[in-house]
């Protein structure tokens, strides 16, 4: 596949089979390059491409003895894209978590809002079934927005070291 691109699982084995019978060292640059700008979806079946690519490259030797690069080149694109793929997959586990965590600190400040009286973060937690590190981490994003303050116990409250939330 001289001067194309690899888009796809075939394409890549083609462009880079061939630039090793064919002795073209660019080629199959070009080849291994294309395929580590692929789309996250198809980086898994890329990297299994890529490992059988390797045991055929290696018996193509042939007059340019290019075989044994290209295998060498498919091995060291498979560890760069597994390690690319790792990567975007921590990348939308820590964009879940963000939209997860926005819809905790909704449930705060609505919580406080409605309840319209000092509340104490594991009294917040118990009431709305959540983590108590969730609610204690919203209610200082909250604080820091301005949307929440802490405020002094209850009269009666015996217990002075606990935290008291009101909404604004």
């Amino acid at each position: 596949m001289p001067g194309g691109v690899a888009t796809s699982f075939e394409s890549l084995t083609s462009a880079v089979v061939d630039a090793a019978r064919f002795g073209d060292a660019e080629g199959l640059g070009r080849a291994l390059a294309d395929a580590s700008s692929a789309p996250a979806s198809t980086l898994s079946e890329i990297i299994v491409a890529l490992g059988e690519l390797d045991a055929l490259v290696r018996d193509l030797e042939g007059e340019h003895g290019l075989g044994a690069v290209a295998s060498s080149w498919a091995r060291a694109w498979a560890a760069a894209l597994e390690d690319r793929q790792v990567a975007l997959q921590m990348r939308e586990a820590t964009q879940r978590r963000r939209a997860e965590a926005s819809v905790v600190v909704e449930k705060v400040l609505d919580h406080l809002r409605e309840e319209r009286r000092p509340m104490r973060s594991g009294e917040i937690a118990d009431e709305l079934d959540l983590d108590i590190a969730q609610v204690s981490r919203a209610l200082r994003y909250l604080q820091n927005d301005d949307l929440v303050k802490a405020v002094a116990a209850p009269d009666g409250c015996l217990d002075g070291r606990a935290r008291w939330y009101v909404a604004r």
